[in-house]
């Protein structure tokens, strides 16, 4: 039953890549791209062995597996740069059913530090978000991206987060905001935010909304996040300190083609264009031949795909948002 799932989600994104013009993919860059690092043999093992289509997914998939699998990645990540390590933590790490007491071991900088599970929110419907503390260190609000699991309460309610026409998860947002700044503020120092997907939305509403509760020289990590509304980048831009962050996009992905980009935004490339699917779950620093080049968010926010495609989300998100929302969850 498994495989005809993965058989039939393959044959639709590839379908769906075909009626798309190749421009749509691409985002504007800022300069030209340089080529990045050749990642550790162990994560490069591991993305292929537990990729979103594997027979033992963890990446981007929520399972019962233990943390151990990714402890021993992070172990042998120990010399990564730290962009590759908050990938690991939005993609893999966030998706596990972590405990309120539980330690792990995160490499920054050479170093390893000892998390703690500190709080474990409960966003809505059984969506959760990870408070994770460190002595000393900035404590790390870690995100879930979306949850694409029809049959779990959880899951159907992350789908509909995707379809609020104010923005992914805002709403999610919104009504976890309370138990959120309630924690931020009993921290000694500012956090930093970090998600993927809808955790990246999610991130980038809290990095803006209550910005005051962020660092501005540890940066948070945003991965294939769709971008914010106007009025959002427009708060973003009248800042004076805004907190540091950090966006990662694929040639690909058209998650990240949907609202407004704000802050540094960085665009990874392959050899070829991945189908969207692919583009959006794989673990990008996991690959070899990668390239990266800073996007000029101006531009990018002014094209005609992007404009096409955030219509497109938010008129289809009017009609479906309400419907799901009464239909498949609970009040």
């Amino acid at each position: 039953m498994r495989r005809l799932g993965i058989l039939f989600i393959r044959v639709w994104e590839h379908f769906f890549a075909l009626f798309l013009p190749p421009k749509g993919f691409l985002f504007e860059p800022n300069g030209p791209f340089f080529s990045i690092a050749i990642p550790p043999d162990a994560l490069v093992a591991f993305a292929k062995n537990h990729h979103y289509f594997s027979k033992q997914p963890l990446i981007g998939k929520v399972t019962s597996d233990s943390i151990e699998k990714i402890q021993a990645l992070l172990h042998e990540m120990k010399e990564a740069p730290e962009h590759a390590v908050a990938e690991v933590l939005t993609k893999v790490l966030a998706y596990r059913n972590l405990i309120k007491g539980t330690t792990i071991e995160i490499p920054i900088n050479g170093t390893f530090r000892n998390y703690k599970v500190d709080q474990v929110f409960d966003l809505w419907q059984h969506i959760p978000a990870f408070g994770l503390t460190c002595k000393n260190t900035p404590p790390i609000l870690l995100f879930r991206g979306t949850q694409f699991s029809p049959f779990v309460q959880s899951g159907r309610a992350s789908i509909a987060a995707d379809l609020d026409p104010k923005g992914p998860g805002f709403d999610l947002y919104e009504h976890a905001r309370p138990e959120i700044i309630k924690w931020l503020k009993k921290q000694n120092e500012p956090a930093q935010a970090m998600g993927y997907s809808l955790g990246g939305a999610l991130a980038s509403y809290a990095l803006i909304l209550d910005s005051q509760y962020f660092s501005q020289t540890a940066k948070s990590y945003l991965f294939h996040t769709p971008g914010v509304p106007k009025e959002l980048l427009h708060q973003f831009e009248e800042m004076d300190e805004p907190p540091a962050c950090q966006s990662f996009a694929c040639f690909g992905d058209l998650v990240s083609k949907i609202g407004n980009l704000f802050g540094r935004t960085t665009i990874l490339r392959l050899k070829k264009v991945l189908p969207p699917i692919t583009a959006h779950t794989s673990l990008l620093f996991a690959i070899p031949e990668l390239q990266k080049a800073e996007v000029h968010n101006r531009k990018e926010n002014r094209c005609e795909f992007r404009h096409h495609y955030t219509v497109i989300h938010r008129s289809t998100s009017r009609f479906c948002y309400p419907i799901v929302r009464k239909l498949f969850l609970k009040k």
